[in-house]
């Protein structure tokens, strides 16, 4: 068991960020039993001019300067854990390789650099045990951290172009560098362990107490499920590259009686026109997690419409534990069978448009509270508490060998 150790965790997600993201969700596990400083990932000086009217800019201003110390305690889901806010950095990524790439990184890791170590010093932090959550931007932070035991958590795969255009060498460094690469699905494990043999897995999870609410008879449903016709489909989360249109397409178009709710931010430029005239699809656009199991208490079967490929293959979807949790039947696309074989007694699975609309009928049909149950219980078993359990658990174990 992992206690009383320091831990430096570098998040690609910041601290207050509205969306939910592995390495945040297990650090503060790990802050129940351990102190740790997370380090929010930095903005640049372009990200200041545009986002300069967003809370999250306004709230850190004061730490945008050098020689402040960028220290903020917080309480996180009842964790104590100190976070560390950095100075604005030049903007790098879109420079190519070479010199002032070279130059600019270099400027950006030593102002980073700097705050971390006084901040460390400042904590009494000596030598502990430094944690990369896929934030492969600043692969030389850990020179200045100088740890115990060096860890990359690998939550996706890089896809994005603005990401992988230095992303994609830079992760790589990192891997083969590092004393250990934690991944969050199997298909990420085959793909890293042939840049470190030391590889391991930790499954994403769920809150199940924030999620079981959408079984509870005092939530109300959420205003955008008002006038709905049912049966509602739905689906929550980005919509984007990722879900097959095709699909959707087809089986909305010939179930006209079904309303398909996509509810999340939307990357229109994936959706086809077709789908977005259809009179039974409603996009509702984002809305905060907080409110998330409101809407999903407003679905009659909740669904993931991944395609399966090269990307879809290597995810492990938070909202499938949450869907769960939630208590709802979930029928996906067989994006992963590594993902869906450990669900497939409660997920009903399907190969194509023909399945997917088959699936969807059954799960209609024969929902019980039986099956709402034994649904409720596999995700309860799927804690974030249970997989910082297991994360602290292996570096518990690496620091031994």
């Amino acid at each position: 068991m992992l206690e009383n150790k320091d831990i430096v965790v570098l998040g690609l997600t910041r601290s207050d960020a509205h969306v939910i993201a592995a390495g945040f969700k297990i650090s503060t596990e790990l802050a129940r039993k351990n102190r740790v400083l997370y380090i929010d990932h930095p903005y640049n000086l372009l990200d200041i001019i545009k986002e300069r009217k967003t809370t999250g800019v306004k709230r850190r201003i004061k730490w945008f300067f050098p020689f402040v110390s960028g220290l903020e305690p917080k309480i996180c889901d009842g964790a104590s854990m100190t976070i560390l806010h950095l100075p604005a950095v030049f903007p790098t990524n879109a420079l190519p390789v070479g010199g002032f790439y070279n130059l600019f990184s270099k400027i950006n890791h030593i102002m980073i650099g700097l705050r971390v170590k006084r901040a460390m010093k400042k904590l009494g932090m000596i030598k502990p045990i430094y944690i990369n959550c896929f934030d492969f931007y600043y692969p030389e932070v850990v020179n200045w951290v100088r740890p115990s035991l060096s860890v990359y958590f690998c939550v996706d795969q890089i896809t994005k172009d603005y990401s992988a255009k230095h992303g994609l060498r830079l992760e790589k460094e990192i891997m083969v560098s590092s004393d250990l690469v934690i991944n969050t699905s199997d298909a990420l494990f085959d793909r890293n362990l042939p840049f470190n043999r030391n590889c391991e897995v930790v499954h994403n999870a769920a809150d199940y107490d924030h999620f079981k609410m959408a079984q509870e008879d005092s939530l109300p449903l959420h205003s955008s499920m008002t006038g709905l016709k049912h049966p509602v489909i739905g689906y929550y989360g980005l919509v984007e590259r990722r879900s097959d249109f095709n699909v959707l397409i087809n089986v909305f178009k010939k179930r006209n009686d079904w309303t398909l709710l996509l509810a999340g931010p939307v990357q229109w430029q994936w959706v086809p026109d077709e789908l977005k005239k259809m009179s039974n699809v409603v996009f509702t656009g984002k809305w905060p997690y907080s409110e998330l199991p409101s809407i999903l208490k407003g679905f009659d079967v909740a669904i993931i419409p991944y395609k399966r490929d090269g990307v879809s293959e290597t995810i492990f979807p938070l909202k499938l534990y949450e869907y769960l949790g939630g208590g709802k039947p979930v029928v996906s696309l067989n994006f992963s069978p590594s993902v869906l074989n450990r669900v497939k007694d409660v997920v009903y699975i399907a190969e194509d448009a023909l399945e997917f609309e088959e699936k969807i009928e059954l799960a209609l049909n024969e929902d019980s509270q039986v099956l709402i149950e034994k649904r409720m219980n596999i995700a309860a078993e799927n804690t974030w508490a249970n997989r910082g359990e297991r994360f602290g658990n292996i570096l518990y174990k690496y620091l031994v060998d």
